[in-house]
């Protein structure tokens, strides 16, 4: 009788451990799928032309902060003091 009283007790915490593991990945899986790229605010998914104008011009300003801060730089490798 003992016997079957172990292996009963046994067979549940696998249970339990396989059903916390099912979770915890459901969740996980869940919560990545949930992130997602948006839009600028003001601007919607479907306006392309309106998208590929902010890129764009978030895209000069990075080149443009790119080209002052080599400047800097060579200024600074020119006069390291």
């Amino acid at each position: 009788m003992t016997l079957l009283i172990y292996d009963w007790k046994k067979s549940i915490k696998k249970a339990l451990k396989l059903f916390s593991l099912f979770l915890t990945i459901s969740i996980l899986s869940a919560c990545a799928q949930m992130s997602s790229v948006a839009a600028p605010v003001g601007i919607s998914n479907n306006d392309h032309d309106a998208l590929v104008k902010y890129y764009e011009d978030i895209g000069r300003e990075t080149k443009a902060r790119l080209r002052e801060n080599k400047k800097i730089l060579k200024e600074y490798e020119a006069h390291p003091y």
